[in-house]
This record gives structure tokens, C-alpha cells and sequence, in this order.
């Protein structure tokens, strides 16, 4: 008998499947974002090819790339060969740093991501990226500051006609949280740049930590969401660059934020499974007793917040809210823990919230069969060819078929008294898609073992 695919296929998802699947879908959906979407301001692929040390790259053809990206954009799409952008109309042309961090922080796990193929295909992908990130810390640094030279949001006022680029700062307010997150972009990418350039890159990074360090008494004064968010950032710098003086920053925040923070619901739910990352993090860095105390109770917390009658989470049974975000972090914290029956618990959590209910609105579809990621180890050798459901769901949720952009929603919401699910407007926020494509890009890379056929 012809094989005509597995049986319920969605019932037999597991855990590195539900692992592969966002991989797939982070990595294909900011592919499409940043260079097809026009949801920025962009650059013409002609004027990025003059840039790149091999400026013979096909790829660069037929894209606009992005230098920024905006706030928010209808989710309807138009479509040209199989690539989308979004409705100009819909656009709201402000530019937030978190955003555009976010961004350029996936692009570069893309860049490391790509680097460890052997195709030129692979490999033009490789160099776009790095090219791609560096144009956007260029046009961060010369647009997205303000007179004191903080990063901050703006407002876009270009007149398209004049080609002219200009921005209204949106706000007087300073976020430490946006400073740490462009720190990590600088220093992240001083790590592969191979010219002349690289130690600017990673001495303005230097001068943001410096800055954290001489002003160190108003990082108090950040509020529990921002707080932990800059507590993150400084974890992903520390372990890369294993500098001392953050260490010493972490350290000394870390403290203070457990002896003035009494009960989860003084943050919000997101913020409280953020931090969860930080203590692994941070317990897998300086391998501290106090963090791996708290380890054993956030495992158990982290069950406790799986509800077995609609396989959602929730901290506790006043809340009605699902967070896409939070869906991810949960996922996140299960899979960096070995926790018993975790792996159930992420496909049926993974299955209800982001593909029954339409967290994620549209998939992608998987690689065509000549294209080496299909392969186990990108052999291309017929053995080594990986099922579809590595990759998506199914064909009939793609966003081709559909017509809707590849993105996460803000959230569903769940009427226990009518036991419905409702979800929320279909509109792309970046902020909340740059943030998630980053936590799946680097915590999650594809598995793919012998038994994933």
C-alpha cells in the first residue's frame, strides 16, 4: 500500500515535534516579515547587496528588507510568489525599541543558525542576515535616539515622496529595559563581525553596561515587568560575554528584586514565568544554592499552573486570560526542566491554546523536498527525509491558504460559565511576535533524532 501519512496526526504529536513546529514556524514567519512585509521602513535589496562582502547573492533580488519595523499591522495579507506583505493602509507607523531589539536579536540566532549549513543557498542566508542586522544597528544608532543619545520610540514622519527619514520621539520616558535589550544587539553581533568595525560594536555595548553600573541606584525604580525584563537581558550578556561587572549587577538585582517582591501577583503572569527563565538561567551560570532551591518550587508551580479540563494555564482560577507570550514562556520553562510528564503536557498545551483555539493564526508549510533543512543532519539523502509534521500542522492551515499573516495573536479568552473560547482581534503586534520568535529561535532548536519519522 502507497504511504499516505500517519494516522491523527495531531494526536500523535510529541514534544520535539511541538519543538520543530515553532522552531519552523519562528524562524519562516520573521524570514517573511523582515524581507517581504513592508512593515517599515525599508531598504532596497540593491542598496544592501553594495554592502555584503560577496555581492553576487541572489536572494537580495527580489526583497525590500527591513531597517525597522513598525508597531502594529492588519493580519489580511497580499500575496506575490508565495512571499506576503502587509496592507499599507493598516500600518501604524510608530517604532518601538523593543520591537526592533527583539529583531534583530532573532536575526542574529538565524545568522547561527544557518551558519552550520553547507549549500549556497544556506550560506547567501547566512550573509544576508548578518548584513541585514548590521544595517539595522546603523539606522538604530543614527534614528532611534534621542538628544541624550538614549534608544527611544518614535514616531515615523518620513515623506515617502522625498525619501526623506524623519522621526518625532513618541516619549520623554527612558526605558532601562530597552537600553540592556540594544546593549545584547551591539555586543551579539561585535561577535561576528569580521572586520574593522567589530570592537565599535562591542565598545558602544561596553558604554550601555557602564552606564547600568555608574547609574545603578535608578534601576530600583523600574517597575516588576520592566525590572525582570532588564534581569533577563543582563543573563542573555552575561552568558556570552561572562563579564564581571554584570555579574555583579545580576547578583545584586536578583536580591534585591526577591527581598521587595511579596507574592506572584504583585507581576503580572508573564513577568512571573519570565523570571522562572531567569532563575534557570541564572542557576545554570553561577550555579548558586539559592537558585537551585527555588528550582524545586518552580517545578512544582509550573504543573500546578496546567489545567487538565482545558489544557490551558492559568496561575490560578479567578484568571480567564491566555496570553500568547505566556504560552511560549510556559513551553520554555517546561523544556529547559526535566519535569515527569512535562512532554505531555507541552503537546496538549501546545495543540489547545496555539493551534485548536488560533494563537497562531496561519502556519507555514514545510520545506520542499529538495531543500536540505527537510533532511535529518541536511543530507539530502532519501532516508534522512523528515515528515511534514516537523514542520506544520497541516496544509490547510497555511497562511497561502488562508490569506492571513503567519503571527501569534495577543490572546484567548475563555468563559468558563459557557465553556467558550474567545480570541482576541487578528491584528500583528511586533512587539509581542519580535519577542516570542526570539524566546523560540533560541531556546528552541529543531530535534531531530531516529525516531521522528
Amino acid at each position: 500500500m502507497k504511504y499516505i501519512g500517519p494516522f491523527l496526526r495531531m494526536n500523535s504529536l510529541n514534544q520535539s515535534k511541538v519543538n520543530n513546529q515553532l522552531f519552523y514556524f519562528a524562524k519562516e514567519s520573521l524570514k517573511q516579515i523582515v524581507l517581504y512585509s513592508k512593515c517599515g521602513i525599508t531598504l532596497k535589496g540593491s542598496s544592501l547587496e553594495k554592502t555584503l562582502p560577496n555581492n553576487d547573492i541572489n536572494i537580495v533580488k527580489n526583497i525590500s528588507p527591513l531597517l525597522c519595523i513598525y508597531k502594529k499591522a492588519d493580519s489580511k495579507i497580499s500575496l506575490k510568489n508565495k512571499n506576503f506583505t502587509f496592507p499599507s493602509h493598516s500600518l501604524k507607523k510608530e517604532v518601538e525599541i523593543r520591537s526592533n531589539g527583539y529583531m534583530i536579536l532573532s536575526l542574529l540566532n538565524l545568522y547561527k543558525y544557518y551558519k552550520n549549513f553547507t549549500t549556497d543557498y544556506s550560506k547567501e542566508y547566512c550573509i544576508l542576515f548578518k548584513g541585514v542586522a548590521k544595517s539595522q544597528l546603523d539606522f538604530c544608532v543614527a534614528h532611534l535616539r534621542n538628544a541624550q543619545g538614549f534608544f527611544v520610540d518614535k514616531k515615523d514622519l518620513s515623506d515617502n515622496i522625498l525619501s526623506e527619514v524623519k522621526f518625532l520621539d513618541k516619549s520623554q520616558k527612558i526605558s532601562f529595559c530597552n537600553q540592556a535589550l540594544m546593549m545584547n544587539c551591539f555586543y551579539l553581533y561585535s561577535l561576528i563581525d569580521d572586520t574593522e568595525s567589530s570592537d565599535a560594536y562591542k565598545t558602544f555595548s561596553l558604554d550601555i553596561l557602564n552606564a547600568f553600573i555608574v547609574d545603578r541606584d535608578n534601576l530600583y525604580s523600574m517597575n516588576n515587568d520592566e525590572y525582570v525584563e532588564f534581569l533577563f537581558q543582563l543573563c542573555i550578556f552575561y552568558e556570552t560575554s561572562k563579564n564581571v561587572d554584570a555579574m555583579s549587577l545580576i547578583l545584586d538585582l536578583e536580591d534585591y528584586y526577591t527581598e521587595n517582591t511579596c507574592g506572584a501577583h504583585k507581576t503580572s503572569f508573564t513577568t512571573e514565568l519570565l523570571m522562572s527563565l531567569c532563575n534557570k538561567l541564572m542557576f545554570d551560570l553561577f550555579n548558586l544554592d539559592k537558585f537551585k532551591e527555588k528550582e524545586e518550587i518552580i517545578k512544582e508551580t509550573l504543573i500546578r499552573y496546567f489545567d487538565d479540563e482545558t489544557y490551558l494555564i492559568f496561575r490560578d482560577d479567578s484568571e480567564d486570560k491566555v496570553y500568547s507570550e505566556d504560552i511560549i514562556l510556559y513551553i520554555i520553562n517546561l523544556l529547559e526542566r526535566d519535569i515527569e510528564d512535562s512532554s505531555d503536557i507541552i503537546s496538549k498545551v501546545y495543540k489547545t491554546a496555539l493551534c485548536d483555539n488560533g494563537l497562531i493564526l496561519s502556519f507555514i508549510d514545510a520545506p520542499e523536498m529538495d531543500n536540505e533543512e527537510r533532511y535529518r543532519n541536511q543530507t539530502l539523502k532519501s532516508e534522512d527525509l523528515l515528515e511534514e509534521n516537523n514542520f506544520s500542522p497541516s496544509h490547510d492551515s497555511s497562511y497561502i491558504t488562508k490569506g492571513y499573516a503567519p503571527i501569534f495573536l495577543k490572546r484567548l479568552e475563555l468563559s468558563r460559565k459557557k465553556n467558550k473560547i474567545k480570541i482576541s482581534k487578528d491584528n500583528f503586534y511586533s512587539s509581542r511576535n519580535m519577542f516570542i520568535f526570539y524566546l523560540i529561535l533560541k531556546y528552541m532548536p529543531p530535534i531531530f533524532d531516529n525516531n521522528d519519522d
